[in-house]
């Protein structure tokens, strides 16, 4: 695994299940910091600590997605719901973070479907990021790109699904999910900065997409007993699985 200082390349994707492996085919065997989340939205200060972290990066990809209507992105469909179907949204009970770091930014668009806001949202990680870069390393080259994942040939996934929650690494998706105990089709996967950057997405993961099996990577380069004990404490009372690995 190579040193922070020797990053030249970070990634930035959705957390969806679909997308983990196809991730990993496109990286290869380049070491890149990733980053994974609900829809791909990080938002400008979870950009400036990638940018400061890894200051030796030249090239930012962020990888935004689609699919069949229906079967797109899951975080688009909260959106959607958060600001056409408040009623639909409201009653998954998401906290005002949810609202304030996934929904708020969308509020202003003009758009008639998921499909058109997965479209938005590419293009609005994309202007962020360059934005950000610019302050900071105005010579990282900032690209993306939005893939159709009915287009990958895709197997049916019937199996458990569960949702790894894990620092920011150059560690690729497979080798996380075999170390979680979990199964490539089946697993989201969220990394971040801290607890409370990851929290919001977290909360898609479990109460929009209901994913019930949350499993966290703890130790060195992990998150602190802390951080988990803030996770379990937020989720307290639900009937939510958690484990460490």
């Amino acid at each position: 695994m190579a040193r922070i200082k020797d990053v030249e390349r970070a990634e930035i994707w959705c957390m969806d299940r679909r997308g983990a492996r196809e991730e990993d085919i496109r990286i290869g065997g380049r070491e890149a910091a990733r980053m994974q989340n609900a829809g791909a939205i990080i938002d400008r200060q979870e950009i400036g600590r990638l940018l400061r972290r890894y200051p030796s990066l030249k090239e930012l990809h962020i990888v935004t997605h689609t699919g069949e209507p229906g079967k797109g992105c899951g975080a688009m469909g909260v959106i959607f719901a958060a600001i056409k179907k408040p009623e639909e949204y409201a009653a998954h009970g998401f906290s005002s973070k949810v609202n304030a770091v996934l929904v708020a930014p969308f509020r202003k668009e003009r758009f008639s479907d998921s499909q058109e806001l997965e479209r938005i949202n590419n293009e609005m990680q994309l202007r962020n990021a360059r934005e950000v870069a610019s302050g900071i390393n105005s010579g990282l080259k900032v690209t993306a790109e939005s893939i159709d994942l009915s287009k990958l040939g895709l197997q049916d996934y019937q199996g458990r699904h569960y949702l790894i929650v894990a620092k920011v690494s150059t560690e690729s998706n497979a080798e996380l999910i075999r170390k979680a105990g979990a199964e490539m089709g089946g697993t989201y996967i969220v990394r971040g900065f801290s607890a409370s950057s990851m929290l919001p997405h977290i909360e898609v993961a479990v109460k929009g997409l209901h994913i019930s099996d949350v499993r966290m990577a703890k130790g060195k380069g992990g998150l602190s007993e802390k951080e988990i004990s803030r996770i379990k404490k937020f989720f307290g009372g639900s009937d939510i699985q958690f484990s460490e690995f």
